[in-house]
């Protein structure tokens, strides 16, 4: 997934330091991730939910909520909102939600080549006006403009030209200006342990005996190759995040 709008993660963490190791970790799931429905997503994120026309994760236990905008046909992530659980349930309805678990609608690409209108880009090249990105407001305004348009319906092959740019702009400004940190194996599988309930006994015999599962998640022994393969199919994630 291209998960847009870092801006939020590094400008909540400012604030909020006691999750950033957690709100870093999800993005690097997130971002290998390739969910096509709710059910995936909740393959990994059990807690995950759809409420209105976005899906709430649950970050560090229950004490935060991350809010985001899922585009499962386009494989893109737009961050809302990072909310305190007692800020999300003020603002936050959960009798809206609606049925997310059935895969979007894709569209497949035959052996027809289409033709870009050259009339009619024009029109949306001046309409849109994209350009390189150079501040967090002409960033701010990027997204806007490609969320207008990923929520469009009956989009042109035109105005799918026009979001890919934008989304290549907004990608190439928060890739220089929003690093998130890497973490590391470790860090990782206590972050889906406690987004997922999971306790050391649940690992007991998916990477071995008690006494490994103990020395694996207190950080006293390394994740293997066949521990880390392990892990993501029992995650359902990327193996390279334990590795």
């Amino acid at each position: 997934m291209r998960v847009i709008s870092r801006k939020i993660l590094r400008d909540y963490c400012q604030t909020h330091a006691d999750v950033c190791d957690a709100l870093s970790d999800w993005y690097r799931v997130a971002s290998k991730a390739q969910w096509r429905n709710l059910t995936e997503v909740q393959a990994t994120y059990k807690t995950a939910e759809a409420v209105g026309n976005f899906t709430v994760f649950n970050i560090k236990g229950n004490r935060y909520r991350l809010i985001v905008d899922i585009i499962y046909e386009h494989q893109r992530i737009y961050i809302k909102y990072v909310l305190t659980h007692a800020e999300y349930d003020k603002r936050c309805d959960p009798a809206s939600a609606k049925d997310a678990l059935g895969s979007a609608p894709r569209r497949t690409n035959g052996k027809m080549t289409l033709t870009i209108n050259p009339s009619d880009y024009a029109q949306l090249l001046a309409k849109y006006q994209p350009k390189v990105i150079e501040t967090e407001a002409e960033n701010y305004r990027a997204i806007e403009l490609a969320q207008e348009l990923e929520h469009k319906t009956h989009r042109s092959l035109e105005e799918d030209t026009i979001l890919e740019l934008l989304v290549a702009l907004i990608e190439k400004f928060e890739e220089e200006n929003y690093p998130i940190p890497e973490g590391t194996p470790h860090s990782m599988l206590l972050h889906l342990m406690e987004s997922n309930q999971i306790k050391q006994e649940n690992l007991v015999g998916i990477i071995g005996s008690r006494g490994v599962v103990s020395e694996v998640v207190n950080g006293k022994r390394n994740i293997s190759k066949t521990q880390a393969k392990a892990l993501a199919q029992f995650f359902s994630v990327d193996v390279g995040l334990f590795i």
